[in-house]
């Protein structure tokens, strides 16, 4: 995600924080992302004190909820988006603009 999004070089811990003054992610999420990476470091490193399963959940949903804020909601609000300037016309127009809208991203994607 740090590569991706264009995140300095550097330690985890600066380019995560890089990342939130970006405003890649808001700051619940970087302090979220922060507890990840010492986590992940203590499940990585630590030796003497071991995480749970229920941690490994906690982790995951932590996560997942980052994730989800970057690359899910973006996507979906965009599409959904579309679809809500759908409601109120014909079915016609919408199907004809749907058309539209997808030959237009072939063009992008190619």
């Amino acid at each position: 995600m740090c590569d991706d999004r264009g995140a300095i070089r550097g330690r985890l811990e600066e380019r995560l924080k890089d990342l939130s003054a970006k405003g890649e992610i808001p700051p619940k999420l970087a302090e979220v992302s922060d507890v990840l990476r010492v986590l992940g470091n203590a499940g990585a490193h630590d030796f003497e004190n071991k995480l749970s399963s229920r941690d490994a959940n906690v982790i995951n949903r932590f996560f997942r909820s980052i994730v989800e804020y970057v690359y899910v909601a973006p996507h979906s609000l965009m599409r959904y988006r579309n679809l809500a300037k759908t409601f109120g016309k014909p079915a016609s127009q919408a199907e004809q603009d749907d058309v539209e809208q997808n030959t237009t991203k072939e063009k992008l994607l190619n």
